[in-house]
């Protein structure tokens, strides 16, 4: 749960208030086992800054989520899910697109596109049939390593639906392999490649349905990726942020959204070849 553009101590209170209430010094316990730098004075300034902010309730030194706070959380992404989620027709909305359409968007870094891309993934997702699979295609799944807790909340978005999650990788680097471990082989699966399947090794690729969401990622970031992934052999406590130095080097990225049924259907006949359906 991140409610910002940073984590704070904030955040982490209400995240780990989301099952149950707890004791404040037990909750204190926890975040210091999570950030050793962490102090007593800290947590207990969040929570101030909290029940001011009367997201939290505090009583016999137990701390817990405001009932009345939930309540219109829910009214308020209930009334932004109808607005962004259920709108086919705004104008110049990429939802409007006909066949053989497309729009172009530009950014200059990596951090900036994918959360754009995220965004779009989760309009076209709530938009098609519920039968139509979550098809991807990158070099390397990267996204599992930059940001994991938001790729695991696309991949459960996607399954929750009944829908399968199919992703092919271009290699089969340890890193690569290491991304495998994010994957039931049932609702969602994963395969690397020998080869990749694309000429150009900056192309990522999602089909939902027959929309394409196409993204160009900057050549000179998209080789600082591929080296990183042919020379870091093993995953381990500094891969995330290292890897996340090269996503906030500045660069030209484009994603092309189009529909395009014939293009569709025959990227899917090449991808999908390689996963089986439960259905």
């Amino acid at each position: 749960m991140q409610f910002g553009t940073r984590k704070t101590i904030e955040d982490d209170v209400l995240a780990s208030l989301q099952d149950k209430p707890m004791i404040i010094l037990d909750l204190i316990a926890l975040l210091q086992r999570r950030n050793a730098n962490l102090t007593k004075q800290g947590v207990y300034y969040a929570i101030r800054k909290l029940r001011a902010a009367q997201m939290v309730v505090v009583e016999k030194g137990k701390v817990s989520l405001n009932a009345s706070w939930i309540q219109e959380m829910e009214n308020y992404f209930s009334h932004a899910k109808q607005t962004y989620l259920h709108q086919h027709s705004q104008p110049g909305s990429f939802l409007g697109l006909s066949d053989k359409e497309k729009i172009s968007y530009h950014f200059k870094d990596a951090i900036a596109t994918d959360v754009f891309w995220n965004h779009a993934i989760t309009i076209l997702l709530s938009s098609i049939s519920p039968s139509e699979p979550f098809i991807a295609y990158n070099p390397h799944a990267w996204f599992f390593i930059a940001h994991p807790q938001n790729e695991i909340a696309l991949r459960d978005n996607v399954t929750q639906m009944g829908r399968q999650y199919f992703v092919t990788v271009g290699y089969k680097t340890p890193l690569d392999a290491y991304a495998k471990k994010f994957f039931d082989n049932e609702m969602s699966q994963y395969h690397m490649l020998e080869y990749p399947q694309f000429e150009k090794e900056n192309y990522y690729l999602n089909i939902l349905d027959d929309f394409l969401i196409e993204v160009y990622i900057d050549t000179h970031i998209s080789k600082c990726i591929h080296t990183f992934y042919l020379k870091q052999k093993k995953f381990d406590k500094h891969t995330p942020e290292t890897f996340n130095a090269i996503l906030k080097s500045r660069g030209k990225i484009r994603l092309v959204i189009s529909r395009n049924e014939k293009k569709a259907k025959r990227l899917k006949g090449k991808l999908l070849r390689h996963f089986h359906k439960i259905k």
